[in-house]
């Protein structure tokens, strides 16, 4: 265990909560689509997940799951899933991160709303860029 939070009672009760959520979904960080083809699931779509069990968790958490760099979330990431690859484990303490302080704002999370609001700035821009090549090769 990491040194700065092996004796922290708050790493610890996330600790047991976040392992408690893993063995429950063991292949967290992937999903199939409607073709059967995995793919690895995003932020949001774990946190999403994660925001119930967070919820639950004693309200002296609240602050420390709101601290911007997310140190303590890291660690207990690190404990939990020390042989897994950095990049997942990275993925894992970003999706507590999102789902505590979507606790701590008393926000939703919407996997949906961001792909949504994505493809429609994509798609402005491509329309923008459409129009401005379109009107200069008229002339």
């Amino acid at each position: 265990m990491n040194n700065d939070y092996s004796n922290d009672p708050r790493a610890q009760e996330l600790a047991k909560v976040l392992a408690e959520w893993l063995r429950q979904h063991p292949n967290w960080s992937q999903t199939s689509d409607t073709n059967g083809c995995w793919r690895q699931r995003t932020v949001s779509e774990i946190a999403e997940e994660l925001v119930g069990p967070i919820e639950a968790m004693d309200v002296e958490l609240a602050g420390v799951l709101q601290s911007p760099d997310g140190r303590l979330i890291r660690a207990v990431a690190g404990w939990l899933l020390p042989a897994w690859p950095a990049a997942l484990v990275q993925l894992f303490s970003d999706s507590v991160l999102l789902a505590a302080q979507a606790k701590n704002k008393d926000q939703k999370i919407s996997a949906g709303l961001y792909a949504t609001a994505s493809v429609l700035i994509a798609a402005a821009i491509l329309l923008m860029l459409g129009q401005a090549l379109g009107g200069t090769s008229r002339s």
